[in-house]
């Protein structure tokens, strides 16, 4: 998907939403080239509208969910031309 009138933009706030927001799914991968489909007409997949952050925790309890946390930031490019998101088994966690 591509984002039109909003690339090269700052990015736009999210629009707000009462309750639990529901982040059960991922978005669609950055724009890449796919392994699978570089000899066919649509070399590359994926959406430019993909600037988002997925944080991973372990379930606190409450008596330690206003302790100060490790965060583990993990930066990878190029890995396998795919979303890294989909490579890192994040059961892990």
């Amino acid at each position: 998907r591509l984002v039109g009138k909003y690339r090269f933009k700052e990015p736009v706030p999210a629009t707000s939403w009462i309750g639990v927001y529901n982040a059960t799914s991922l978005p669609e991968d950055c724009i890449q080239y796919s392994h699978v489909t570089y000899a066919t007409d649509t070399p590359v997949h994926g959406s430019e509208d993909c600037l988002y952050l997925n944080v991973y925790t372990p379930k606190l309890s409450s008596a330690t969910s206003e302790a100060p946390l490790d965060v583990l930031v993990l930066y990878m490019v190029e890995l396998s031309c795919t979303s890294l998101v989909r490579v890192i088994d994040l059961n892990i966690f």
